[in-house]
């Protein structure tokens, strides 16, 4: 049945063992999201924002949870509320589709290095924890290295504003 998502960010975590696509939906009255859409074998979460009035993401409220696989699958939906977090810097490694929180931003600059070393898409996204914005910070395919700038402003439309953040790869 129908799963309640609430502002801030939802983090979809699924695993699949069959050898065919594992496509995982989210469907509300505002629209679809994918979650995951792999082939085979697959362990992974994403991030999403939830937000009222977002042009992005998903609206609070009742969801149905589409999935198509061929062998055996688990998901969970986990929504927290922050009540902190951990300021830059940090340093994360991984494989694969994940998630961490919670990085508190507050006025300033920051440099994100990443390296990637694969042959599909290496995206990085930071989620902030009321749900309203998503930023791409990264968006290549293949091998990666690199440094990016973060400009965290309060004033400024096209900046990220302070505030606690989930970073998803």
């Amino acid at each position: 049945g129908p799963v309640d998502i609430t502002e801030g960010v939802l983090v979809v975590s699924g695993q699949h063992t069959g050898s065919s696509n594992f496509i995982v939906s989210l469907v509300g009255t505002d629209g679809k999201e994918n979650s995951f859409n792999e082939i085979g074998r697959f362990g992974g979460s994403v991030a999403h924002s939830i937000s009222n009035g977002s042009i992005f993401g998903l609206e609070p409220g009742s969801v149905l949870i589409e999935i198509s696989a061929d062998g055996p699958w688990a998901i969970e939906l986990t929504q927290v509320t922050p009540t902190g977090g951990q300021p830059p810097p940090i340093d994360w490694e991984s494989r694969g589709q994940n998630v961490t929180k919670w990085l508190n931003f507050k006025t300033g600059n920051y440099i994100l290095n990443a390296q990637h070393q694969g042959d599909s898409n290496f995206q990085v996204f930071l989620l902030k924890s009321d749900g309203s914005t998503s930023e791409t910070v990264i968006n290549e395919i293949g091998d990666y290295s690199g440094d990016n700038l973060l400009q965290v402003s309060s004033g400024n439309l096209f900046r990220m504003t302070p505030g606690l953040y989930a970073l998803a790869v």
